[in-house]
């Protein structure tokens, strides 16, 4: 899974790879310089090639620092941004859509496609009543997240389709949560089929 950097990283990254450009440069330059100087002979006091010596190798050393400096900086923003990347909080299950999770514990009708998802976790979760190609899931385990679903559709994705057939239907569906932080999460949700429809605890 990939995702695009965002506006502050890239102004970084650019910034980095401007400094590092400038570094080379400057390199360049005083390179060829001194390749010139090398070829037309000096005219000064004896010790002006001494001098002249003296601050190149400052300002070589001074580059070289530079240029370390730049690569440092710039494969810590990589290893970040690619441990960012790679500690993203995925969590996917397939469930069955069936007569007992459109309706609440009281028995109505529920007519929402969240009220349903969560239903059917709850039944899961709480209340052992399972159809036979329901998956196990860690997150709605918790009570807590089961009543942020809605909340968490609305950050993530429902075509009107599924939302229908969730509401009408009785369709086997794949949940998927994605969160950057284990805090705030996404769901999407897409049918991927029909089932027979087993009884409860069936499997």
């Amino acid at each position: 899974m990939t995702f695009p950097l965002n506006k502050d990283r890239f102004a970084t990254l650019t910034l980095l790879r401007n400094a590092i450009d400038l570094g080379i440069w400057i390199a360049k330059s005083h390179q060829k310089q001194n390749h010139i100087s090398n070829v037309i002979p000096l005219h000064g006091t004896f010790c002006a090639p001494y001098e002249k010596m003296h601050r190149k190798k400052i300002l070589t050393s001074s580059i070289i620092r530079l240029l370390f400096f730049l690569t440092v900086i710039t494969l810590l923003f990589f290893g970040t941004t690619e441990r960012a990347l790679s500690e993203q909080f995925v969590y996917t299950y397939v469930a069955q859509i069936s007569r007992d999770d459109q309706h609440n514990s009281s028995g109505q009708r529920l007519t929402t496609a969240a009220a349903i998802l969560r239903q059917d976790r709850a039944n899961y979760h709480r209340f052992n009543i399972r159809d036979k190609p329901d998956q196990d899931d860690e997150l709605f385990a918790d009570k807590a997240n089961r009543l942020a679903l809605e909340q968490m559709i609305k950050r993530g994705h429902i075509d009107t389709q599924t939302y229908r057939e969730i509401v009408n239907g009785l369709p086997l569906v794949q949940v998927t949560a994605v969160s950057s932080d284990g805090r705030s999460w996404a769901v999407s949700v897409q049918i991927v089929g029909y089932e027979e429809i087993f009884g409860p605890n069936a499997g």
